[in-house]
């Protein structure tokens, strides 16, 4: 039987649907039944529409999309399949993957890649469509005519789409499946008496063109629609080329099968009436476009954002302009370029603004705290509660723990780095925070019950798990937690906030991940699988599956895509992000099977899918479509940030401003009065202020807004945090004395290094000394702690020879090697709670460090060793309670600073005439080199504090057991890492490598110019010195290098002295503002913990305080 085919055809808004509506109207008067077919996301719409014609309930109409036909005719056959969701074949099709991985050729390297399984997935859809056996490809991959990486992909995806083929065979069937069966199923079920009524051209693809051609051989009636222009000039005729050719096609299948055909062309815009719109359907796509010549100011509007927040305010506040005049919220729709940016926006500024709304976009399920809490639950079961996998699940806060407490336990995990059965039997640190036990056992006993569930481990046996059984162990974890319970509470808080949406996404959840595990149980059954590819398999279908809610009021403003069907004709039409590639959106040609190898497919006898050239010219279709909603009002905008992220603005954009001259254009802020509410005119106020200072001048519109919200007592704090925020969060202020002397004391007592602090930035000293802020304590050896293991082994190695009053000119390297060897195993076993033999890669490093600690040791005693001072303390300790050398303290303001530390190593040199030099030498694990400019400016006291702490302290004691010590020198020196090893070398390199070694380990800093001290420093005396950097004996008997006579050494000390002084009286004046200095290309933010919290941000306007240059000459007013 063929049937009777009506082929309507016109351009947008002519009125094909509403032609259909009618027949539909007369069926239903006349007790006929009829079939109405949209997409799949326009029943909804298409319903309303229908029931509005009808005036009353649809009784003989079916509004379907051909997937839900499907189903209905597949049920009246008796399926005795069971169902397999879009995510459970994406389960299905990993599981295929995984199990033939090392089978695959091209795709070998991708293939565990997340995405590969979506581009499998659309590939299988793809092929079903247009009727694609597995054998076809298969066959094609032995074609010697195809180039060889083709052939190999086609093998490798032949291989997927037939084990997945198999595994599904006879067990599931899935929606492609459905729709494929609708050919065999329509004739014999009840649906074969209907008129049908098809009015989905953007959906028609080869699968449909199948269906309808079974319809046009079974059924009565057919009524198919098509965009296009019947007339024959037709400047845009390219556009509606992807419906043509299916016309075209469909038209020669009616012929074939005999079919009656009734061409119905309509014409005449009866959507709009404003003469902008109407032109715009028209010339939006014409070549050559005509220029409107009417007024069209108030049909369209154009809008250039300097960025997308601004552009969704600006959406807000236009329609909220609107909604005052009269429109109803309902009666306008927006369209974004991309909704992962945009919607973000959109429903931040319409809260603000109090806009009702409907986004119609589903959030992934692996968004969602629940999925990283089953991933990482099966991650700590699998590697035996690995510290960061605990944490992750913790983290996701599904277990029963306050979130105080939370915290606390992370803490203790991070600072002892607990792992294994650290967690999973009772802590045995001293000191446990209250509850942090309890906690522990919160999580960790459920976690346990389902490590032994998975592991199928039960008094101790072990027993052979199925799949479905980890399904099962993985639902009974979920129930233990309370997890039904805790999103029950989250749903109460939810709708207490009034947040409706997020309600109803809660309360979808655990029914969603229970259709998971159901869809996973039914596809793994009684594999036997590791928890590996399990996860993996679960992840897939966690990222498959998505939460979606319905509309909760009519009055509500509509958010989608181009193509989404929910949006019906509306008064008032918002597109944003016109940006080239987001609207028309260009498709890339990255596909697994690319444009080109397409093009070879279908030259070898394959049918093949659109290209993406093809894609991009439909396109422009679904633009025209979606434009041609709109009937009062159409307004674009696109944004133009000017950094480039943005992208630039779509030609879509400027050529709508072409064609419209007298459009209204708009740019820059909305004007912050304008805001219908306080919390809006607010919002857009702080926004306003923020590209105020970009441009260098805040305008009128939020001056007045400042002074309004200024004069409000309840806005005062929330106005303050706005500046902050807007200056990036800088305050430059100080606290009172008193203050100051309440946060600090009068009584300070530290380092050296706590006034190079407060120099560096007053602001990290105030956060650092004064609030105490400190970073969390984590179980790992920072540079810190690896210095201190140096510093700890070389105080230990010079004690061993000083203990033993070993010469060093004596000293081999062997001897250097026996001192060590057992020396720094027994640190390691205790250096940071042995984190140096917790890990391969730890002790790897630890042999690095044993290395060179060698080297350094070895460096050492040739210095030594080539003068005449030597060690006479290590790690020599004053002013801290305890030590035997008293503090040097600093006085200033009413406060004393009593300066304490410890002295790597100090060395001693008795001349013949009975004077006492010391040496002050301070390990650095980076190069550090002494720097007047540093020492001017106070950011770097040490050295010369660290001297005169010493001169007083050795007196008062008498440490030397001789006349008051006289400082001959105080040096950094670098304890680095070499790069090479001197038994892989030649003999010319070794040499280099030699020098390099001298030159890296040499003391660097001042020295006395004292004859008899150079020489006793470096008693060879000829040329660069081997053992201060800087210092050259030259053949006349003069000495150069970073030289201090008598005098000026005393200076450099008593400067020091005084700029401590200076530094302690402004940190009791409060001074706490943020300055960080720079010097070269140092600068004071490089370490700082509190990056964070001051917000400085030197791309912002921020600026560093550059220290002036000072060179020795004018540090010792030598010039003078």
């Amino acid at each position: 039987m063929a049937a009777n085919v009506k082929i309507i055809m016109g351009r947008a808004g002519v009125g094909k649907t509403e032609y259909m509506l009618e027949r539909i109207r007369e069926n239903e008067a006349a007790g006929k039944r009829s079939v109405f077919i949209v997409s799949d996301r326009a029943n909804f719409e298409s319903e309303k529409r229908l029931s509005s014609v009808l005036g009353c309930g649809i009784i003989n109409t079916f509004v379907v999309s051909f997937t839900s036909l499907a189903r209905r005719a597949l049920s009246e056959s008796g399926n005795s399949r069971t169902f397999l969701s879009m995510q459970g074949r994406q389960m299905l099709l990993r599981r295929t993957i995984t199990e033939n991985e090392k089978r695959l050729g091209a795709f070998s390297r991708i293939a565990h890649m997340q995405g590969f399984t979506d581009e499998c997935d659309e590939l299988i859809l793809k092929c079903k469509r247009f009727g694609m056996e597995p054998a076809m490809l298969a066959s094609a991959a032995e074609n010697a005519a195809l180039p060889a990486q083709l052939r190999s992909k086609l093998r490798d995806f032949a291989l997927i789409y037939e084990k997945t083929a198999e595994a599904a065979e006879n067990k599931y069937i899935d929606d492609e499946d459905i729709v494929n069966s609708l050919i065999d199923t329509l004739p014999l079920s009840a649906y074969r008496d209907c008129d049908y009524f098809i009015d989905t051209p953007e959906t028609l693809n080869e699968q449909s063109v199948r269906i309808i051609e079974m319809l046009f051989n079974t059924v009565r009636n057919v009524t198919v629609s098509f965009r296009g222009d019947t007339e024959e000039v037709c400047r845009d005729r390219r556009n509606f080329a992807p419906d043509t050719e299916l016309y075209l096609r469909l038209r020669d299948i009616a012929r074939e099968a005999g079919c009656n055909i009734e061409f119905i062309p309509l014409s005449g815009n009866k959507r709009t009436e404003e003469p902008a719109l109407r032109h715009l359907e028209k010339e939006l796509f014409a070549h050559p476009y005509r220029i409107f010549s009417g007024d069209a100011s108030s049909s369209i509007h154009l809008h250039i954002a300097p960025s997308r927040a601004s552009e969704a305010d600006a959406c807000a506040e236009n329609i909220l302009s609107a909604v005052r005049s009269g429109l109803r919220f309902r009666d306008v729709g927006v369209i974004v370029g991309d909704a992962e940016t945009y919607l973000p926006l959109l429903r931040r500024s319409f809260e603000d603004h109090n806009i009702p709304y409907f986004a119609d976009a589903k959030r992934s399920l692996l968004s969602h705290p629940v999925s990283e809490l089953m991933l990482s639950a099966l991650a700590c079961c699998s590697d035996n509660f690995r510290t960061d996998s605990f944490i992750r699940a913790i983290k996701t806060g599904l277990f029963a723990i306050s979130p105080e407490k939370l915290e606390l336990l992370e803490n203790h995990l991070l600072k002892y780095g607990l792992s294994g059965s650290g967690i999973t039997e009772s802590f045995s640190q001293d000191e446990l925070p209250e509850g942090i036990e309890e906690a522990r056992e919160t999580a960790a006993a459920p976690l346990l019950h389902l490590k032994a569930a998975l592991y199928g481990t039960k008094d101790g046996q072990k027993a052979k798990v199925t799949a479905s059984e980890r399904v099962r162990a993985l639902y009974d974890f979920l129930v233990e937690i309370d997890l039904p319970g805790t999103l029950e509470r989250e749903y109460d808080e939810y709708i207490l906030r009034g947040e409706f949406d997020a309600a109803r996404e809660s309360a979808q959840i655990f029914d969603t991940v229970c259709e998971l595990l159901d869809q996973l149980h039914m596809i793994l059954g009684d594999d036997s699988m590791g928890i590996e590819r399990f996860s993996s398999v679960l992840s897939e279908g966690l990222r498959a599956y998505s939460i979606g809610i319905i509309p909760t009021t009519l009055d509500q403003v509509i958010i989608g895509s181009i193509d989404d069907a929910s949006l019906t004709d509306k008064k008032y039409l918002f597109v944003l992000g016109m940006n080239e590639g987001l609207i028309p959106k260009v498709k890339s040609d990255n596909a697994v099977i690319n444009d080109n190898e397409l093009a070879r497919l279908k030259a070898a006898g394959l049918p093949v899918w659109q290209s993406t050239d093809r894609m991009n010219r439909a396109e422009n279709l679904r633009v025209y479509t979606a434009f041609s909603h709109c009937t009062e009002r159409l307004y674009l905008s696109y944004c133009n940030d000017g950094s480039g992220d943005s992208g630039s603005v779509s030609p879509l954009f400027e050529r709508v401003r072409r064609i419209f001259p007298t459009c209204k254009l708009t740019d820059g802020l909305v004007d912050p009065v304008r805001g219908s509410t306080e919390r809006a005119r607010f919002c857009e106020l702080a926004s306003a202020v923020r590209s105020g200072i970009d441009r260098g001048g805040i305008d009128e519109g939020a001056a007045e807004a400042y002074s309004y919200f200024a004069a409000k007592e309840e806005y005062s704090g929330i106005l303050d945090a706005v500046g902050r925020a807007c200056f990036d969060g800088n305050i430059s202020g100080e606290l009172t004395r008193e203050e100051a002397a309440e946060l600090y004391g009068r009584h300070l007592i530290g380092t050296p290094t706590r006034l190079e602090t407060f120099n560096k930035c007053p602001y990290r000293y105030f956060l650092e000394f004064g609030l105490k802020i400190a970073p969390r304590e984590e179980y790992e050896e920072k540079a810190t702690d690896r210095g201190s293991f140096i510093h700890e082994a070389l105080e230990r190695f010079i004690t061993a020879l000083t203990d033993k009053k070993t010469d060093f000119a004596a000293v081999t390297d062997d001897d250097i090697t026996e001192i060590l060897s057992g020396m720094l195993r027994e640190m390691a076993e205790t250096h940071n709670k042995g984190i140096y033999l917790s890990s391969a890669r730890m002790r790897a490093e630890l042999t690095r460090l044993i290395e060179l600690i060698s080297t350094a040791c070895r460096e050492l005693v040739r210095q030594i060793a080539a003068g005449s001072f030597r060690p006479v303390g290590t790690e020599v300790s004053f002013g801290r309670e305890g030590d035997i050398l008293p503090a040097l303290e600093i006085e200033a303001s009413g406060a004393t600073f009593r300066v304490c530390g410890i002295v790597d190593r100090l060395d001693a040199y008795k001349a013949p005439e009975g004077t006492d030099y010391i040496r002050i030498v301070d390990y650095k694990s980076s190069e550090t080199k002494f720097d007047f400019t540093e020492l001017a400016s106070g950011i770097r006291l040490q050295l010369p504090l660290y001297a005169a702490a010493m001169e007083a302290s050795l007196n008062a004691e008498n440490y030397l057991r001789g006349n008051s010590p006289e400082t001959a020198g105080f040096y950094y020196q670098r304890i680095g890492a070499v790069d090479a090893d001197p038994g892989t070398l030649s003999e010319d390199d070794e040499k280099k490598l030699r020098s390099s070694i001298v030159s890296a380990f040499k003391l660097n800093g001042l020295t006395l110019s004292d004859e008899q001290v150079l020489h006793s420093i470096d008693r060879e005396g000829s040329g660069f010195s081997s053992v201060v950097s800087s210092l050259r004996f030259l053949k006349d008997g003069t000495v150069t290098g970073n030289l201090a006579s008598r005098d000026e050494m005393r200076y450099a000390k008593a400067f020091a002295k005084r700029t401590a002084a200076k530094t302690l009286d402004a940190i009791m004046q409060g001074r706490i503002e943020i300055s960080p200095c720079r010097h070269d290309n140092e600068i004071a933010c490089k370490y700082c913990n509190f990056q964070s919290v001051c917000a400085f941000d030197a791309t912002s306007g921020d600026r560093y305080r550059h220290l002036r240059a000072v060179k020795a000459d004018s540090f010792f007013n030598r010039d003078r």
